[in-house]
C-alpha cells in the first residue's frame, strides 16, 4: 500500500517528527502525496502544509484550480498557501521550475519545513530521456534525486520509484477528491509532454515495462556514480587535488577527477575544458605555471597539489562586516553572517564554503581581507592561538596561496580561514547561532 510505502520512506530519511509542505497542484500525483501525508499526519501528530503556485499561464482555468486546491485542503483541515505570478513572469518551463524553488524556500524557511514534492517514476524517466537526447553523462543519467539540498530548504520526492498508473489507481480508490486536470498537459510544445505522449508511447511498443528499464538504468547510474565518488575522494585533500596520485591515475580517471575538482570549486564544466586542463597539466613544461579558469582564478600545480589560486585585487584591502547580513565583496562575491536556530545533524567539512558557527561571544565590526604580520588563529579543538603563517606552513598551504586566502578576522585574531579552517572560536556548544558562508561567482 503506497501510505507504508511512503511511510517507510520518511522513517528511512529521519523525517517523520518534522514540519512538511507539499507542494500541490491539485493533480493526480501531488493530490495522492497529500492525501497520504494527511493520513500519516493524524498517527505522528506532524504538520502538513499544501503549497500551490499559481503560474498564471491559463488565466481562469488557473484561478479555478488555485481555488479547488484551497478548497481540498480546507476540507483536509490542514494549512494552504499559495501566491500568484505576474502574467508575464514566467515564459518557459525552466523559468517556472525557479520560481517554484523560489516560493519553496520562502515558505520552508518561515515554517522550518521539508519540502516534498511528487515527481514519481513516470518523471524521471521522462527527465532521462531529455537528458539523453541534449546529450548526458552518468551523473544525468541518475535522474531526479530522492533527496536534495537547495540552499537551506531539503527537498524530498517520496512517490519517486512509483508508477503513475499507481498512483492514479491510489487516487480512484483512495481519495473523496477529483483530480484537478491541466489542459497544457496536451499540448506538445512542451518537451515533458512531447516525451510524454510520443516519444514515450513508440518506446513503449519495443517495450512494454521501457518505464521500469529507465528507472533501473538510472538505479545503476546512481550506483556507479557512488563507487567513483568513493575513488575519487582518495585523490583529494579538501578541494586540492594530490598530484603524486593523480599522474599515476588512467586517463578517464584524471578527467572524472578534474570535473569534481571544477564542481568543489563551484565552476561550469565540460569535457573540453576538462581535456584543456588535463592537457595543461601533463606537459611538465607547465609546473608551478598557471592555467586561467576565471577572469581571477587560475590553477597551478607543484610536487604535492593541484589547486586554485584567486588573484587578490590590488585595491582589494579590507571589507567591513558591521552586523549580522549579507555583503559584497570586491571580488563579486558575498559573504553572509545569518541566524540561525535549527538543530544539524551533518556538520560540513572544515574545507567547505559554509559553516555553522557561534558568534554570540564575538563582536562586531569584522574584517575581510588577506593575511597581515602579526595574524594569530586557534585551530578546532586546540586551547590557545598559534602564528597564522606557522599554522599555513604545518597544511602545506604554498607561499603564494597563503597570500590570496580570505580570512574573517576581528583585529589580527582570525575567525576563519576561508575554505581551509574554522577558528574554536566559533565552536558550536550545543546548537548553532549562526550560519556563515562565502559565495564565489
Amino acid at each position: 500500500m503506497l501510505v507504508s510505502y511512503v511511510e517507510d520512506f520518511l522513517d528511512e530519511f529521519n523525517l517523520l517528527d518534522s514540519t512538511f509542505i507539499v507542494g500541490f497542484s491539485g493533480g493526480a500525483d501531488s493530490l495522492c502525496l497529500l492525501d497520504i501525508m494527511v493520513k500519516l499526519a493524524r498517527k505522528y501528530k506532524f504538520q502538513v502544509i499544501a503549497a500551490h503556485l499559481n503560474h498564471n499561464w491559463r488565466g481562469q482555468e488557473s484561478i479555478g484550480e488555485q481555488m479547488r486546491c484551497a478548497e481540498i485542503a480546507q476540507k483536509y483541515g490542514i494549512d494552504f498557501i499559495t501566491n500568484t505570478l505576474d502574467e508575464d513572469e514566467c515564459r518557459s518551463e525552466d523559468e517556472a521550475r525557479k520560481a517554484r524553488y523560489c516560493f519553496f524556500e520562502k515558505y520552508a524557511k518561515i515554517f522550518d519545513a521539508v519540502v516534498l514534492t511528487a515527481h514519481n517514476a513516470n518523471d524521471n524517466a521522462e527527465t532521462i530521456i531529455y537528458r539523453v537526447s541534449k546529450g548526458t553523462g552518468i551523473k544525468g543519467l541518475m535522474g531526479i534525486p530522492e533527496g536534495i539540498e537547495k540552499g537551506e530548504v531539503s527537498y524530498f520526492r517520496p512517490l519517486l520509484k512509483i508508477l503513475r498508473s499507481e498512483i492514479e489507481n491510489y487516487c480512484a480508490e483512495n481519495v473523496p477528491f477529483q483530480p484537478n486536470y491541466d489542459s497544457s498537459n496536451d499540448s506538445v510544445l512542451y518537451k515533458r509532454n512531447f516525451i510524454r505522449r510520443e516519444i514515450l508511447p513508440l518506446m513503449q511498443e519495443i517495450n512494454p515495462n521501457v518505464i521500469g528499464s529507465i528507472n533501473s538504468l538510472s538505479e545503476i547510474a546512481i550506483e556507479n556514480e557512488q563507487i567513483l565518488e568513493t575513488l575519487i575522494s582518495e585523490y583529494f585533500s579538501g578541494t586540492d587535488i594530490l598530484t603524486e596520485k593523480f599522474v599515476h591515475a588512467i586517463y578517464p580517471l584524471k578527467c572524472k577527477i578534474l570535473h569534481k575538482f571544477l564542481a568543489l570549486i563551484g565552476l561550469p564544466y565540460d569535457r573540453k575544458k576538462v581535456l584543456n586542463i588535463l592537457n595543461f597539466i601533463e606537459n611538465k613544461e607547465n609546473f608551478k605555471k598557471r592555467f586561467s579558469l576565471t577572469n581571477d582564478l587560475w590553477l597551478t600545480f607543484n610536487e604535492e597539489k593541484i589547486y586554485c589560486v584567486r588573484e587578490v585585487y590590488k585595491n582589494f584591502l579590507e571589507l567591513k562586516l558591521n552586523s549580522e547580513g549579507i555583503y559584497e565583496t570586491p571580488f563579486g562575491g558575498t559573504i553572509e553572517i545569518l541566524p540561525y536556530n535549527s538543530e544539524v545533524k551533518d556538520y560540513p567539512n572544515s574545507n567547505e564554503l559554509y559553516a555553522y558557527v557561534d558568534f554570540s561571544n564575538i563582536n562586531f565590526p569584522l574584517t575581510l581581507r588577506t593575511r597581515r604580520d602579526g595574524d594569530i588563529f586557534q585551530p578546532f579543538g586546540m586551547k590557545t592561538s598559534i602564528k597564522l603563517k606557522k599554522y599555513l606552513i604545518t597544511k602545506k598551504i604554498s607561499r603564494e596561496k597563503r597570500d590570496t586566502l580570505l580570512l574573517l578576522t576581528k583585529g589580527n585574531e582570525v575567525l576563519w580561514i576561508v575554505g581551509v579552517a574554522l577558528s574554536e572560536k566559533l565552536r558550536v556548544a550545543k546548537y548553532p547561532v549562526n550560519v556563515l558562508k562565502y559565495n564565489y561567482r
